[in-house]
């Protein structure tokens, strides 16, 4: 009759589906490196069709890792349907950090200065490094190695700009949690340190700042003990992570003049005239946020394009030059040329161990 209440509907198992507010803090954590590739690139990564490219940057993080003294994460792979059937995009943090392109069916030749005479294609910028390329049929390989080009495939193309890019990169990378794990295992060869100086001197996030600024300027951090013994002494003078990075800088003086010196065993270096280094020095003001350099615009500006025109030069003529000058204003000179002389290091004489011998092939006086 009306009255009677409907049969209960027999109990069907339905999957358990996570509650909204745990599947939003699910989707809160940002990956800190994240690959997104259009769907051509998809055989790129199905290691059952051949593809080797998950393989490929386990490997980079552990160079990397080996090169820098940092853990490098893991990278999250993903196809991206916003993006071009063959276009790929970096991601840090969240942040986009690269994008390029590679073609269908064709090989990247390059060209490092040696190549002789062209070779058809679509000419294009080589992405990690800008380095002049040309997009060849996959049947033009022989004849372009005859001709003296780097021939290198459209997987290769894309992990040589992902190293760099990482590389660049792996300041933004370290964390404090990281940082926790690197003094762990110092402390199994080098206690005394650790316990002298975590947290009592400077605190983690101090020493995070530090190491940050180092690698900021592709400074290899592996010699760990070194680095936090300099922060340890200078600590009492400044607590300023980019002063206390200076500082340990100096301490790794013969680890950064290594990676600059041409077979010879010489530092090629470009210097700055002394009135303008005295320029430069007076320009440094001070504030309760630390020190900034306070030149003129147009100043700044000529002072960067001279050095251009001196770097282009001496790298025309075959070497990679360094700029040299006083441990006072090389974080400012380096803040200064960062932006558009990315390639470009800025050392002090203070880093220079001896024995290096110094050849100077240009001095800017804008």
């Amino acid at each position: 009759g009306c009255g009677s209440r409907p049969e209960p509907e027999p109990a069907v198992a339905l999957p358990e589906l996570p509650a909204p507010r745990e599947q939003a803090i699910e989707a809160l954590p940002v990956d800190p490196l994240e690959l997104s590739i259009g769907f051509g690139l998809v055989p790129l990564v199905d290691e059952r069709a051949g593809g080797s490219l998950l393989a490929r940057v386990g490997v980079i993080r552990r160079q990397i890792a080996s090169e820098l003294g940092v853990v490098i994460p893991p990278v999250r792979i993903h196809d991206d349907i916003s993006l071009d059937s063959h276009e790929y995009m970096l991601k840090v943090r969240g942040s986009e950090v690269a994008r390029s392109r590679v073609m269908a069916g064709h090989l990247l030749a390059m060209d490092a200065g040696e190549a002789i005479g062209e070779v058809p294609g679509v000419p294009t910028a080589e992405p990690a490094f800008g380095l002049p390329a040309v997009w060849i049929d996959e049947h033009g390989r022989a004849d372009a190695e005859a001709r003296g080009y780097t021939v290198v495939d459209n997987e290769s193309v894309i992990v040589t700009h992902l190293t760099e890019q990482i590389r660049q990169h792996a300041d933004e990378l370290l964390t404090r949690q990281d940082v926790k794990q690197l003094l762990e295992k110092l402390k199994e060869t080098n206690a005394a340190v650790v316990e002298e100086v975590v947290p009592d001197v400077v605190s983690l996030g101090e020493l995070q700042r530090v190491l940050q600024g180092l690698l900021h300027e592709g400074v290899p951090i592996r010699d760990l003990g070194v680095i936090v013994e300099a922060v340890g002494d200078k600590a009492r003078v400044t607590r300023d992570p980019s002063l206390l990075a200076e500082y340990a800088r100096q301490a790794l003086g013969r680890t950064i003049t290594a990676s600059h010196l041409d077979p010879e065993m010489r530092l090629r270096a470009i210097s700055l005239d002394p009135g303008v280094e005295q320029e430069v020095a007076e320009s440094i003001a001070q504030t309760s946020d630390g020190e900034y350099l306070a030149m003129e615009p147009a100043r700044a500006h000529d002072l960067v394009s001279a050095l251009r025109v001196q770097t282009d030069d001496a790298v025309a003529r075959g070497s990679r030059p360094v700029l040299i000058c006083s441990a006072r204003v090389r974080r400012h000179l380096r803040r200064l040329v960062e932006q558009s002389l990315p390639q470009l290091p800025v050392c002090s004489y203070n880093e220079i161990a001896p024995g290096i011998r110094v050849e100077t092939i240009g001095v800017v006086n804008p």
